[in-house]
């Protein structure tokens, strides 16, 4: 369904298309699918929402960016970068919480 929600509007601006992303990947978590042929997908979402300013929707991408290092933890370097994305998460978070925002993830 969120599928095609994503895709129902072609000219979604991009924004809106970087949210969609990350609600699919968030989605395929949540559902227990694989992602963790999601690499490079992350990555540009991390990249777009550190850019963007959007600091909810950033805490966000940076916990499904260590969640998608985690499952991919073979990797040489994935433990290292899986720490440094949950660590932002994290102290994302703590700013949100002291400045009395709302948190969901």
């Amino acid at each position: 369904m969120l599928d095609s929600i994503c895709q129902a509007e072609p000219n979604m601006s991009v924004a809106n298309q970087k949210y969609c992303q990350l609600l699919r990947l968030k989605a395929s978590d949540k559902a227990y699918q694989p992602i963790t042929n999601q690499k490079l997908l992350i990555d540009s979402l991390v990249s777009y929402f550190e850019h963007a300013g959007e600091d909810n929707l950033l805490a966000e991408a940076y916990f499904y960016a260590g969640r998608v290092y985690y499952e991919n933890v073979k990797n040489a370097g994935a433990v290292g970068l899986n720490i440094k994305y949950c660590y932002a998460s994290e102290t994302m978070i703590r700013i949100f919480h002291e400045n009395d925002l709302l948190v969901s993830l």
